[in-house]
């Protein structure tokens, strides 16, 4: 009668050692490939990620490409007007205070002195490299 009662104990431990080590493994297998998603979901996350940024990087080099561009186009045109200039007549130093008269009508600039126009072109020069600039970082924040 003993051994019987034995028996019956010894088959209920080994069940629940063989259900044991197959919940365990199930287990182990649900982390594992949850593991592995929360992996995969990582890896595609960080290659959108890298796609992206390779994207705004090429944006950015682009847009100062442009800019210089614009740059070194303005500063040839600068230099190419200042060049012409120098047919220009200078400022005549006054020695009589004669008041400046304003008619009223508009005016192209060809009838300034060398210094005035050359001036106003070097200014004009840097208002264009200032709006380019100004471009550039738009376009780099949108």
């Amino acid at each position: 009668m003993y051994w019987k009662i034995a028996l019956v104990i010894v088959s209920l431990l080994c069940s629940l050692f063989l259900s044991y080590d197959y919940g365990y493994k199930s287990a182990d297998n649900l982390a594992s490939e949850y593991k592995a998603k929360r992996l995969q979901d990582d890896v595609d996350f960080l290659t959108k990620v890298n796609n992206e940024n390779d994207r705004l990087t090429k944006l950015v080099v682009k847009n100062k490409k442009d800019k210089e561009n614009e740059i070194a186009s303005i500063n040839r045109k600068h230099d190419a007007i200042v060049s012409s200039l120098q047919q220009r007549t200078s400022r005549i130093q006054e020695t009589t205070t004669t008041p400046i008269v304003c008619t009223g009508t508009g005016s192209t600039g060809d009838r300034l002195y060398r210094e005035d126009a050359e001036f106003l072109i070097g200014e004009a020069a840097r208002a264009e490299t200032l709006k380019q600039a100004l471009l550039e970082c738009r376009a780099n924040n949108n």
